[in-house]
C-alpha cells in the first residue's frame, strides 16, 4: 500500500530547534535530459521539475530519480518556465506556449488557455492560493483563473496597476503581490512592485525604498512573502526586504554584487536567493544579511550553475532548479516543516505525513488539553470511530494505521484545542 500526502490545508508545521551549520549541495539529477531545470513544485511527497525544452519530469523517491511525464508538442519549442498545484493537478507556465494541465499520474496534457490565447503572452509566474491561480504575464498584467485554469480573466481589469508586464507574485495571508519591468509614467525604466488586499478591487503601487544608486534597475524579477515579511528580487540591484506589506523597503547590504535575483524562498528565518552568474546565498537572521551558499553546487569540471531559478523544499530538504540540473540540500533543523507563501507559522498547526503504512499526524498545541481526531472519506463519511488523545504544550506526534482502507483521498480532522484543523493524504 502506497500512501501519498496531497495538500496540508490551514496550517503548516514550525518547529523550534537548534540550527545546523550550512550543508553541502548534491546534485540529484538522474534520469533529466541535459536540459537547463527551470521550475519546481510538489504534490505530497512527489516532486515536478520543468525543463528549458524538454517538458515535465516527477521524482516519487525524493528526487534521486527523475522520470518523464507525458509529452505535448507545445514542450518542444518552449520553456516551462513556472508551475503550480492545486490538489492533484499540476500547472506548467510556457513561455510563449500558454498553460497546460496535468494530473499527478496523468496521461495527457490538456491545454487551458481560454483568456490568455496561445502564444500571445509570456507567462513569467503562476502560483496558486487556495484553489486559485494567479499568473504574471509580460504585456498582459496579473491573469487570474478561479476554475483549476479551464478559464482565465484579467485582475481588476488592470484596475491601480499601469505596468502590464509583470515578472513575478507572490502572496500571504492578506496580500498579494506583484513585481514588474517598472515601464510607467512616473519612473521610467524602474523595477516597481505592485499589492492588492484579497478580496479588494484594484492594486496599489509600492515603490518607497527601490533606491537605485546608479544602477539599473529593470524589474522585480522574484518575490516572496510571509505576514513578516517580503522580499522583491531586482535585475542588478539585489534583495529588497519589507516588514509593512511593501509600504516601504529597504535593501540587503551588498546583495546587489551577486548578478540578477531569480527566484527567492523563506523557510522561516532562514532565506534563499537564486541568480544569474553568482549561484545561491542564504541567510539565517531573516533576510538581514547573506552569505554565498554554493558548496557542492557545481558539475563536473565547470562552475556553479550560470542560473538558478526556482526552489521548493520538501520535508527537511530543499531543492534548487539550475542550469546544472537539480540540487538538493538538508535545510538547517529549525526550518524544518517552515514554508513560504501565506501560510501561518506556528501553534495551532497540523502536519499530516504519510510514513510506510501509517500516517503521522504532528500536532502543535498552545496549551495541554485534549483533542479527537476523525479520519474522514472525500465524500465526509467517517473510516472509524473518532480518537481521544491528550496533547502537550509544543509538538505532539500522532500516528494511525491506514491498512484496510481503499485507494482514494481522505481528510484527518482535528478538533479541539479551541480549533478544527484538517489535512488531507491520498492512498493508492
Amino acid at each position: 500500500m502506497k500512501i501519498q500526502l496531497v495538500t496540508i490545508t490551514l496550517f503548516l508545521l514550525f518547529s523550534v530547534l537548534d540550527s545546523n551549520a550550512q550543508k553541502k549541495w548534491i546534485r540529484s539529477s538522474d534520469g533529466l535530459p541535459a536540459d537547463t531545470v527551470l521550475s519546481l513544485a510538489k504534490i505530497g511527497n512527489v516532486l515536478f521539475v520543468g525543463t528549458e525544452n524538454s517538458g515535465v519530469y516527477k521524482s516519487t523517491d525524493y528526487g534521486n530519480n527523475w522520470i518523464p511525464m507525458p509529452t505535448n508538442n507545445a514542450f518542444k519549442n518552449s520553456s516551462t518556465w513556472s508551475m503550480a498545484t492545486i490538489d492533484t493537478f499540476l500547472f506548467a507556465a510556457l513561455r510563449g506556449g500558454g498553460i497546460l494541465r496535468t494530473s499527478i499520474n496523468g496521461t495527457r496534457w490538456d491545454t487551458t488557455n481560454y483568456g490568455i490565447g496561445r502564444g500571445s503572452k509570456i507567462i513569467q509566474d503562476i502560483i496558486s492560493v487556495g484553489s486559485t491561480l494567479y499568473a504574471a504575464t509580460y504585456g498582459g498584467g496579473v491573469l487570474i483563473s478561479t476554475d483549476s485554469s479551464k478559464s482565465w480573466s484579467v485582475l481588476y481589469n488592470h484596475r491601480g496597476i499601469d505596468d502590464r508586464n509583470v515578472f513575478s507574485l507572490a502572496y500571504n495571508s492578506k496580500y498579494l503581490f506583484a513585481g514588474t519591468a517598472g515601464i510607467n509614467k512616473t519612473m521610467p525604466d524602474t523595477g516597481v512592485a505592485f499589492v492588492t488586499p484579497f478580496g479588494g478591487d484594484s492594486w496599489h503601487t509600492i515603490n518607497n525604498g527601490f533606491v537605485r544608486n546608479g544602477a539599473h534597475l529593470e524589474g522585480v524579477s522574484a518575490m516572496c512573502a510571509n505576514d513578516s515579511v517580503v522580499y522583491a528580487g531586482t535585475d542588478d540591484v539585489g534583495i529588497f526586504r519589507s516588514t509593512d506589506n511593501g509600504q516601504v523597503w529597504h535593501q540587503v547590504p551588498n546583495s546587489n554584487l551577486n548578478g540578477d535575483v531569480h527566484s527567492i524562498l523563506i523557510a522561516g528565518k532562514h532565506v534563499y536567493y537564486g541568480t544569474l552568474f553568482g549561484g545561491i546565498f542564504s541567510s539565517d537572521d531573516n533576510g538581514i544579511s547573506f552569505s554565498a551558499n554554493n558548496i557542492g553546487l557545481n558539475y563536473q569540471s565547470t562552475s556553479i550553475p550560470y542560473l538558478v531559478k526556482d526552489f521548493v523544499v520538501l520535508g527537511d530538504t530543499i531543492y534548487a532548479a539550475t542550469t546544472h540540473g537539480v540540487y538538493k540540500q538538508t535545510l538547517p533543523t529549525d526550518a524544518v516543516g517552515v514554508e513560504s507563501g501565506g501560510e501561518h507559522y506556528g501553534c495551532p498547526s497540523i502536519q499530516v505525513t504519510p510514513v510506510n503504512s501509517t500516517v503521522q499526524i504532528m500536532i502543535c498545541a498552545e496549551e495541554m488539553g485534549s483533542c479527537r481526531v476523525s479520519v474522514y472519506t472525500t465524500m465526509g463519511q467517517k473510516t472509524r470511530p473518532s480518537e481521544q488523545h491528550t496533547v502537550q504544550t509544543g509538538m505532539n506526534h500522532i500516528q494511525f494505521d491506514v491498512n484496510g482502507l481503499a485507494p482514494g483521498g481522505y481528510y484527518v480532522q482535528v478538533c479541539g484545542l479551541h480549533h478544527i484543523l484538517a489535512g488531507k493524504f491520498f492512498v493508492h
